[in-house]
This record gives C-alpha cells, sequence and structure tokens, in this order.
C-alpha cells in the first residue's frame, strides 16, 4: 500500500518521512525507496531502492500484473497523488 500524509513537519523532514509511506501486508513500511513505476499496458514494473527493498523484504525489481488498462491509468493517478512519477514502455 502507498500513502501520503496530509500534514508533515520539521521533524517528519529530519527523519525522512515527509515522503510517500509503502506499507507491506506484513506490516514492513518504508518511506519513499521508488526509484522508477513504468507502465507497460498491464503490468507496472517496479524498481525500489535496496535499502527499500530489504527493509520491505521484497526484490529490488517488481512486476505486478494490473488487469486491464482501467487499472493501469488508477495506478498512475494513484501514484500521481503520492508524488511517484510513472513512465510509459
Amino acid at each position: 500500500m502507498f500513502s501520503l500524509s496530509d500534514m508533515s513537519d520539521d521533524q517528519d523532514a529530519f527523519l525522512g518521512m515527509d515522503t510517500y509511506c509503502i506499507s507491506t501486508q506484513d506490516g514492513a513500511t518504508f518511506y519513499g525507496g521508488v526509484e522508477s513505476a513504468t507502465l507497460d499496458g498491464g503490468n507496472l514494473e517496479l524498481r525500489f531502492a535496496a535499502e527499500a527493498a530489504a527493509a520491505l523484504g521484497t526484490s529490488r525489481d517488481l512486476l505486478v500484473r494490473l488487469s486491464d488498462r482501467a487499472d493501469a491509468e488508477a495506478v498512475r493517478a494513484g501514484f500521481r497523488r503520492v508524488g511517484i512519477l510513472t513512465t510509459d514502455a
């Protein structure tokens, strides 16, 4: 899950928590960490920073298969809201 707080303060900035947050279903959490996000038709290709991948318990490169083009556009819009830019393959 990707989320972004509506408010952040100087302490959040100091701790690196003034950006989007990634959480897994197992409870692992990391702030920031997406190096690239590419939409290729119905596929989302994510590349995480090494530190983010380690903290989240995933590989640096992750492929998410989306069900259709509408889902891909919803992902693009959601990422835009949290500050992650997507590119097209």
